[in-house]
């Protein structure tokens, strides 16, 4: 007896778990879209298209695909690939500032080096 009341909540669990995942599959992953649309307008601002252009790329191509499978209500596709878009943008970003933060650097050692040969 003991052994049917463990299976039935487990059942119940189980069952609850299942409405739950199919729930969050049903609803346009908005929240994703609008923070991978940001990140990648933010890219673009800081150089990303030519810093990391096959980044900055891949990131517009997965907003496409992601929009389109939104459109055919393919949510959990979608999510996916919003994400790849989101890691690439962000690491389009990233090389992009890291770029920036090295020829600031190059700058300033050039700069010494001037000022010491001056004195």
């Amino acid at each position: 007896m003991n052994s049917q009341l463990m299976k039935l909540p487990i059942g119940a669990i189980l069952l609850s778990f299942s409405i739950a995942a199919c729930t969050t599959m049903s609803q346009p992953p908005n929240a994703l879209l609008s923070d991978v649309e940001s990140e990648i307008k933010m890219a673009q601002s800081v150089g990303a298209r030519d810093a990391a252009p096959v980044s900055y790329r891949s990131a517009t191509e997965n907003l496409k695909s992601a929009k389109k499978a939104i459109e055919n209500h393919e949510f959990e596709e979608a999510r996916i690939l919003l994400e790849k878009s989101l890691a690439d943008a962000e690491y389009a970003a990233a090389k992009a500032r890291s770029e920036q933060a090295q020829s600031a650097s190059n700058q300033v050692n050039e700069n010494l080096e001037a000022l010491k040969k001056a004195l």
